[in-house]
Parts: C-alpha cells; sequence; structure tokens
C-alpha cells in the first residue's frame, strides 16, 4: 500500500498528511509522469537538459514541501528534510540531486518559478545501466532528481538481484525499500521475494524485527502475504500477549486477524471472563463479536432470570432478538 485522504496543497500539511502526500501523492504522480514521458518533448524549456516550471513551497517543522507545475501536464508535489532544501543568498533556493539540480527564484513559502537541469553523467550512468533510451525525456529526470533515486540505491539493490525498470524502482524509493531493508528480511529467512511484495510490506510497516517476534511467540512460519494482512489489520505482539495473558489459547495467525477484525480485544475477553465465560473455545471469541454478544447483552439477560447460558445459547439469543 487503504484509503488515502485529498488535501490541498496550499494548507500546511500534518505529520499524517504530510506522509501520506509523500508516499502516496509523490509516487502517483512520479509513476504517471515516467510512464507519459517516455519520448515526450520537455513541458517548457526547449534544452533538452532543463526544465522550468511554477513553483510553491512551504514549511512545517522540519520538513519543505513543494509543488511543482511545468506546462498544462507535468504536476510534481513532495516533501523534503528542511535541510535537502540549500537557501541561496537573496530569495533563492536549490535543491542538489545526484539526478541534476532544482532552483528556485523565490524564498520558502512563497510562488516563484523554478528550473531543473539534469546532469549529463547521471543521464550517462543510466544509460550504461540499461535504464534510459536515447529518447529519454527530461521531465523524467526530474521526477528521478526530486525522489532522489541515486546511482548507488539501484546499484544496491542489483547486487542483491533486484534489476528492476525505472518505474519500480521509484516505486521502491517512495517506500524506502533499500538494500538494507532487503537484506534485514533475508536474515531472517525471507529471501528471493519479488519486488513488488517487498513494496506492499513496506507499505504496511512489516519489519524484519516482527518476523523475529512472531517466531518467538510460538506462531512459526508465516508467509508475507500473512504478514502483511497482520500489519493491515494491526495484528501486533502486543495484541497477542495481551490475550495469552487472559488465557485465551489456539491463536493462529488467521485466527488473530479474524478476531482483530471483529474487534475481539482484551477488553472484551476480560469482561466476559469475569462473567464467568473464562472457557470459551478460540473460535468462539469471534462468533460472539460477530452477533454483538458481549458483556452488556449478559447482563441484561441476568436481569431477566436468564443466566447460565453457554456461548451457544447467548449467539442464539441475540440472532433472535433477544
Amino acid at each position: 500500500m487503504k484509503t488515502f485522504p485529498t488535501r490541498s496543497i496550499s494548507a500546511q500539511p500534518s505529520a499524517f498528511s504530510r506522509n501520506v502526500f509523500f508516499g502516496v501523492f509523490a509516487l502517483c504522480t512520479a509513476v504517471f509522469c515516467l510512464s507519459q514521458n517516455l519520448g515526450a518533448e520537455p513541458a517548457v524549456s526547449t534544452a533538452s537538459d532543463a526544465i522550468e516550471g511554477a513553483v510553491k513551497t512551504g514549511v512545517d517543522g522540519d520538513r519543505v514541501w513543494i509543488d511543482l507545475r511545468s506546462g498544462s501536464r507535468h504536476h510534481f508535489g513532495t516533501t523534503l528534510p528542511r535541510r535537502a532544501v540549500r537557501e541561496l543568498p537573496g530569495k533563492g533556493l536549490e535543491i542538489r540531486r545526484q539526478a541534476g539540480t532544482v532552483r528556485i527564484d523565490a524564498p520558502l513559502g512563497e510562488r516563484g518559478r523554478f528550473k531543473f537541469v539534469a546532469d549529463p553523467e547521471y543521464r550517462q550512468a543510466l544509460t550504461d545501466r540499461g535504464l534510459l533510451s536515447g529518447t529519454t525525456s527530461v521531465e523524467q529526470l526530474f521526477e528521478l532528481a526530486m525522489i532522489d533515486v541515486t546511482l548507488d540505491f539501484i546499484d544496491d539493490l542489483a547486487a542483491l538481484g533486484y534489476r528492476e525498470d525505472l518505474r519500480r524502482l521509484v516505486e521502491m524509493r517512495i517506500h524506502e525499500v533499500s538494500a538494507t531493508y532487503v537484506r534485514e528480511l533475508q536474515g531472517v529467512g525471507l529471501s528471493g521475494l519479488p519486488s513488488q511484495r517487498l513494496v506492499e510490506m513496506r507499505i504496511h510497516g512489516v519489519e524484519a524485527d516482527d518476523v523475529a517476534e512472531w517466531r518467538r511467540l510460538g506462531l512459526g512460519e508465516l508467509p508475507p502475504q500473512r504478514l502483511v494482512e497482520m500489519a493491515i489489520h494491526g495484528v501486533t505482539p502486543d495484541y497477542v500477549s495481551s490475550l495469552r495473558e487472559l488465557g485465551v489459547d489456539g491463536l493462529t495467525a488467521g485466527r488473530l486477524v479474524e478476531m482483530r477484525i471483529h474487534g475481539v480485544d482484551a477488553s472484551f475477553v476480560r469482561d466476559m471472563i469475569g462473567l464467568g465465560y473464562d472457557n470459551v473455545p478460540v473460535h468462539r471469541w469471534a462468533e460472539m463479536r460477530i452477533h454483538g454478544v458481549d458483556g452488556d447483552f449478559v447482563r441484561k439477560l441476568a436481569k431477566r432470570g436468564e443466566t447460565g447460558l453457554s456461548v451457544g445459547q447467548l449467539i442464539e439469543r441475540r440472532i433472535h432478538g433477544g
């Protein structure tokens, strides 16, 4: 990776929306532009190694957000660490990347014009690696610069067997699927994963430490898709431990996902145990939640003199409007 909120770029982003903006909006714009710009002519500048357009910037703590437009078709937005944006004497800004340099003629927080000049050595290096053709546009190099796809990033992944095209490298760079991340996963036995699976795992926050922790908790060797599913639904080691401390046994990865989806948490289990339901088969916990059987329902029945009901009976009462 979810459904992400949209927001106006004119507002200063919060920490959450800033991360979403970088991780999703940059991906969409970057991949779109890369696919659209192969063989295209520069949108504004007629020079083969430069592109110009309008820019707006803003500051949010130690981050700088940048919105750049060139012509009517090309739009790129991202956030950068403030240290990556150099303030020049006078009013200007400069962003130096291996793929080229962006210069802006306005101070932070104001509108202005930008010019990107591609680095010919970087272009040649990508050509030598079979990643560029003679018709590659400057817009594509501009995207690679803003996302900061470095030669080391490309080469380190290639050394681990990931010789990807530029679209996939952009995606991997945006979501921080680095050689370090790959090696960490390999260190816990997850080797040979497709690059798209790595991106998916990174998007949903699956880390090598998680894999080791699941093993320690006795869940065994979990496949990558299950790890992603657990991360999506918030199945954490703390969640598992909280249930086990209450005596819930038979917890498999699939069962944990089901329980988490349906809202089975330690508070719910503790309440039911306090009402005498301390020997509940593991599959019944989610079933009770699905049908709305909780402590309040049990207490309501008790006031009517209905006590000592089994879990199955409670569910039947709830289904039939008890």
